[in-house]
């Protein structure tokens, strides 16, 4: 049996990062391989979001976030921590999820297996942290990368310590989204990289067209406040809803029609995915770098260039007033959905903890 730790930020979070990591554990757990979830902001006590189905050991650790150079007081303190961790649980294997907690894997003196698992989009991550990342990662075993746009873009690590596992959905679905429910559906966390404030102007724009139609909206965040009064001020109320989250997204996008995504960066994101599972149409933003890899234009949904919401609000309008086309995308994003199948993903992850054992032995 092999233990393997997983480093998160908050386990009791709904975002994205913390998804794909439940996923790939409810996936890849077995007789050989045995999780360890280090959640670091997560105070103590806290169970994850989203529901684990194996048996998994958490140690939420309680930081606290710190700005400025204070942050790099909590990354050695946490550097201490998981040393003591790999010693006391015997850890054969270590993967981080963010950066920050990548580069301090990089430092860890014990001799085993270090993989980074990257989440955000390269350009995403402040420009002093690419350069401390280019200084560290040579010192990892592996890199992780969830879309090939990405690989190309860390060429100071070798090709042979670089290896792309794609997000799978967190779910299988053997029904298709109700494509008459006149429902569009957005999902993500309400922050300034969403970008969320296009979709009210988009909704703003098609109201006269489709009046009959609504805008959901599934997350929280910081920028709440914010787009409760863009609402107000385009008079949007009852067209454009902020619904929080849901511990059944599944059914939210099976009563969908489509979906829409506005990100300024995307790595490889979930929801789309699990969109597509469902086959929904997806109409996106052709943002850096991880929608190119799901839509195809024209066959599953839209990849919109240039941030164009006029364009963007054009292509909504002619979904909504096509059945025909609509159902045709639906199909074929349903189709499309099963290059993200888990059974692809558990070979990968199967066979890079087999090759990051074989690097320190």
């Amino acid at each position: 049996m092999r233990k393997i730790a997983l480093i998160v930020g908050d386990i009791s979070r709904s975002g994205g990062t913390e998804r794909a990591a439940v996923n790939m554990v409810n996936a890849v757990s077995s007789k050989k391989n045995k999780f360890i979830i280090i959640s670091v902001f997560s105070a103590d006590g806290s169970t994850p979001f989203f529901q684990l189905y194996k048996q998994t050991y958490i140690v939420n650790l309680g930081y606290r976030k710190q700005e400025g150079l204070l942050r790099y007081g909590v990354y050695m303190k946490l550097k201490k921590d998981l040393e003591r961790m790999i010693t006391k649980s015997k850890i054969d294997i270590i993967i981080g999820t963010g950066h920050q907690f990548n580069c301090v894997i990089a430092l860890l003196s014990s001799n085993i297996a270090k993989a980074a698992w990257e989440h955000f989009v390269y350009e995403a991550v402040p420009f002093s942290s690419r350069l401390i990342r280019r200084c560290l990662y040579w010192k990892l075993n592996k890199v992780i990368l969830l879309t090939h746009s990405d690989k190309k873009r860390y060429g100071f690590i070798k090709n042979e310590r670089k290896i792309v596992i794609h997000n799978s959905s967190s779910f299988c679905c053997d029904e298709s989204a109700n494509l008459k429910s006149n429902r569009i559906i957005i999902v993500g966390r309400l922050d300034k990289i969403k970008s969320l404030d296009s979709v009210i102007r988009v909704a703003h724009m098609v109201k006269k067209a489709i009046p009959d139609w609504k805008f959901d909206i599934f997350g929280e965040g910081d920028e709440k406040s914010h787009l409760l009064r863009m609402i107000k001020r385009y008079k949007l109320e009852g067209y454009v809803s902020l619904k929080g989250t849901t511990d059944d997204i599944k059914r939210e996008y099976l009563n969908s029609s489509m979906i829409l995504l506005t990100s300024l960066f995307e790595a490889l994101p979930m929801v789309l995915v699990e969109a597509q599972t469902c086959g929904l149409p997806v109409i996106a933003f052709d943002c850096p770098n991880g929608p190119g890899e799901i839509i195809t234009n024209g066959r599953n949904g839209y990849l919109i260039s240039g941030r164009d919401e006029i364009m963007m609000a054009h292509r909504v309008v002619q979904l909504a007033k096509d059945d025909a086309l609509s159902a045709q995308y639906s199909r074929a994003a349903k189709t499309d959905s099963k290059r993200f199948a888990w059974e692809i993903a558990v070979k990968k992850w199967d066979g890079l903890f087999d090759e990051l054992l074989d690097a320190v032995r």
